[in-house]
């Protein structure tokens, strides 16, 4: 099983707090995402979690589905997006939104573009996203101001954090 399930070629290269990083990088943080989205998933439903390439700190973002910008919007990466959001299964698989660049070339050349996808755990002993939150959410709320990954945001949606 790959990292992304989609069979479209990903870049390899990703823009994330303002630097290139190779795009193998989200394998290691795949269980800091995956509770992002979790707690996103809890607090607003389906989404996905959105690198914003050069804010430093707090560069992730849950972005639910329900957002008007991204509903109004006709572009086929957005439409994309939204397609991902409906069919992904958030018990087992994350949505991911950056920027990236396909190649070293366009890379060298500046040329960045807007990828999403669905991604899965990495290995089949990698935490679930409900499995995630509880190991990565505390640790990444301190370290993250703004962020979602706390208790209250999942109590509010009548969920008890020590249940998942």
């Amino acid at each position: 099983m790959g990292l992304f399930s989609k069979r479209e070629r990903l870049p390899e290269f990703v823009r994330y707090d303002g630097d290139w990083l190779e795009a193998s990088a989200f394998s290691a943080g795949w269980g800091l995402y995956a509770a992002q989205a979790w707690s996103g998933y809890l607090e607003s439903g389906r989404g996905c979690v959105w690198i914003d390439p050069d804010a430093g700190g707090s560069q992730v973002e849950y972005v639910p589905a329900t957002r008007p910008s991204l509903v109004a919007s006709r572009s086929p990466a957005a439409r994309q997006l939204r397609i991902d959001m409906a069919r992904y299964d958030p018990t087992r698989e994350i949505v991911m939104s950056f920027a990236g660049a396909r190649d070293e070339k366009a890379l060298r050349a500046g040329k960045s573009e807007e990828f999403s996808g669905v991604m899965r755990p990495p290995t089949k002993a990698a935490l679930t996203p409900p499995q995630a939150y509880p190991v990565f959410g505390e640790v990444y709320s301190e370290s993250t101001e703004g962020t979602r990954l706390d208790d209250r945001g999942r109590q509010r949606r009548g969920v008890d954090p020590k249940s998942v």
